[in-house]
């Protein structure tokens, strides 16, 4: 039942993610990554999640692309 709720919630708050995404929003990677990093923290299967939040973060942070990218 808890999962299930936390579940939930995890699509409830991918849907503004995609509304920036999509609108090339600065404030998507910011949220793309504490969005990846509560999921590592929900989620049991915690060792696969880490190490790809750890690369998606790496390249949300450092990325000249997503730099160039999500400027507005």
């Amino acid at each position: 039942m808890v999962q299930t709720l936390l579940m939930g919630a995890f699509f409830m708050g991918s849907l503004p993610l995609l509304y920036l995404f999509f609108r090339k929003r600065r404030a998507f990677p910011r949220l793309a990554i504490g969005f990846l990093a509560a999921s590592v923290v929900v989620r049991h299967q915690a060792s696969c999640s880490a190490v790809t939040a750890a690369i998606w973060i790496a390249y949300f942070v450092r990325s000249r692309r997503v730099a160039a990218t999500f400027v507005t």
